[in-house]
């Protein structure tokens, strides 16, 4: 009777779907930057478990690194930002943004000698900033903005932070960049800021990209990883001087750097996602974004063809979980 039982019970458990526990975890990566910390935070104060889900995070700085572990399916998915997402659909590299992580509120900007005093004075000058990068992203836009091309600029290759410190030292007349070259702009005598992320909001996003298959097959698993990130954005806002410790911790940077960093970021919770993507009837600024990175990457000839931006982004999971999951 007992081993009759026991067939039967065994049988019951075969025809359960797997439990979060019997998959593998849901291996995501990204580069140094404490807007991903909020992860950390999951990890550290057991929200992931919590939620029954398994992570396995890892630090990838090179963003081809990212792209090809993903198309190998190393990876299931990737931080990253919502313009460089655009370039790597175009590669045809799996992914679909899922969820708005963090903005830069204020920690990127465009700094320029004092006779260049708006964006649209930088017509025909040479501006130093890291071509492909957000911050390229960030100029094209803003110069769309005003009714300027790409080719109304000279791009003068340098990697984000050494725009700012060539800017400083006088070598160039405008750069973006980010802190605290922005701040340090201030030091030269004819320098200034021009504009930052902080008086456009939504523009410079992290956000968090799945390969098609995992949001497919996994979505519950997807959803518990969404909901583990905004514990972790929570317990940062309640408990600011922990959170930033372990966040400091997870990426090797002393306290007060990390704070001053996370001074300039603003994270997306629950409310902000589903207001960032809105809805298939009323779709969200996220939408805007992507479209237009598509646009201004093509003309600056960072995209060889232009893509479908709609299959790219999908804020069903985030609608799904609601403003208070």
């Amino acid at each position: 009777m007992k081993r009759v039982f026991a067939v039967a019970v065994l049988a019951a458990l075969a025809a359960m779907p797997l439990a979060a526990q019997d998959l593998p975890a849901l291996k995501i990566a990204f580069n140094t930057w404490v807007g991903y910390g909020p992860l950390y935070i999951a990890q550290e104060k057991g929200f992931f478990r919590q939620n029954g889900i398994e992570v396995s995070m890892k630090i990838l700085e090179d963003t081809a690194s990212k792209g090809s572990a993903l198309m190998a399916h190393r990876l299931d998915g990737i931080g990253t930002t919502a313009d460089s997402q655009v370039i790597s659909a175009s590669q045809g590299i799996p992914g679909v943004i899922c969820l708005a992580m963090d903005q830069s509120a204020g920690a990127d900007g465009i700094v320029a000698v004092n006779t260049i005093a708006s964006v649209k004075d930088l017509k025909g000058k040479a501006v130093a900033v890291q071509p492909g990068f957000v911050s390229h992203f960030f100029l094209l836009y803003l110069l769309d903005e005003v009714g300027l091309k790409p080719a109304d600029i000279t791009v003068q290759p340098f990697e984000t932070g050494d725009a700012g410190a060539a800017f400083v030292a006088g070598r160039v007349d405008a750069a973006v960049t980010w802190e605290p070259w922005l701040s340090k702009a201030r030091e030269r005598k004819d320098g200034h800021v021009i504009v930052t992320s902080k008086e456009k909001p939504g523009l410079i996003v992290d956000v968090l990209a799945m390969r098609d298959d995992i949001i497919k097959n996994r979505a519950a698993d997807v959803k518990k990883l969404i909901k583990a990130w905004y514990m972790g954005v929570d317990y940062l806002q309640k408990n600011p001087g922990e959170g930033t410790a372990i966040i400091a911790k997870a990426f090797g940077l002393k306290t007060d750097e990390t704070a001053d960093m996370l001074s300039g970021v603003s994270f997306f919770d629950a409310k902000g996602n589903i207001e960032y993507f809105g809805t298939s009837a009323a779709p969200g600024m996220i939408y805007k974004v992507v479209a237009k990175a598509s646009d201004v990457w093509l003309k600056a000839g960072q995209m060889k063809q232009a893509v479908d931006t709609k299959p790219i982004v999908d804020g069903t999971l985030v609608n799904q979980l609601g403003p208070n999951p």
